[in-house]
Order: structure tokens, then sequence, then C-alpha cells
């Protein structure tokens, strides 16, 4: 269970996340983080959440942000929010590291799915990591769904 203050590092998306208000603070209704996406991050799978709605605020750097096909960059002081069942992918393309205040509403389980995504970043076995990323794409149907099938980092 995720707590207020608890910090996760996802190697292969290149982002640092800190939790500020986690489901069990706010009765499953509210996840508000702070992450930073380090410089020259991959680019993520596009994917949609089909209950929740996501808000950002770029306070240090500049986001990149693939929303129904289209790209735009959001840079520090920019706000822009993504409606539940849009395709999306967020992620760092500058030279310089990127810090996002992100919110998500509601909750459900995204800071599990969070959780077991960066401890999955750090397994070097290709199998065994592929196999996790499919049961953990079936356990989280409700937060997050691939359009085009692909296994998310």
């Amino acid at each position: 269970m995720a707590t207020k203050g608890q910090t996760l590092i996802n190697t292969c998306s290149k982002q640092v996340i800190e939790f500020l208000t986690t489901a069990n603070d706010s009765d499953g209704n509210l996840l508000e983080m702070v992450s930073a996406w380090q410089p020259n991050a991959p680019e993520p799978p596009e994917h949609y959440h089909p209950f929740q709605k996501e808000y950002f605020k770029v306070y240090e750097g500049e986001l990149t942000v693939k929303l129904n096909g289209e790209i735009t960059i959001y840079r520090e002081s920019e706000m822009f929010e993504i409606d539940k069942g849009m395709g999306h992918a967020v992620w760092n393309a500058s030279n310089k590291t990127a810090k996002v205040y992100w919110k998500v509403k509601p909750a459900l389980k995204t800071e599990n799915m969070l959780e077991i995504r960066a401890k999955l970043s750090q397994d070097k076995a290709s199998v065994a990591k592929i196999f996790r990323r499919l049961l953990l794409a079936i356990k989280y149907r409700k937060e997050l769904r691939t359009g085009k099938g692909s296994l998310l980092n």
C-alpha cells in the first residue's frame, strides 16, 4: 500500500514519482503525485484510462504529450487534462529534467500499479518480465489499457 511521501523509481520510463495524496488518504477519490522524468526518457506505448481523468501541471522543464495522435509540448506553468478514454502517452523528450504535478481521479488502484511497474523496471529477466507485465495488464484493466496490445513499461 502506497503512503504519503513514498518515492518510486521506474528505470524503464526514467521516472521518479512521489505520492502526495494516496487512495487511502482520500477514500479512493484522488491520487496526487509529483513526477520527475529524466532527460530523453523513452516514449511509452499509447494507452488510456477507461474510468479516470488525469490532470497535469508542469513546474519545471517540459513534457511531451501525445493525445489522440497529436503531439504537444507543455512547458513550465502550463496545465493540461486527459479525459477518461482518451488515448495518450506522456514523456520527457527534452535534454533537461521535467517535474510535474500529477493528479488522478478517482484513484482506483493506480498507486499499486505504479509500485509494481517500478519493481518490474528493476527486473533483468526478460521472459519473466514479459509474463509479469501481461499479468499486470490483466489485473489493472480498470486503471489502464493499451489500444495496440503492447506491454507497458
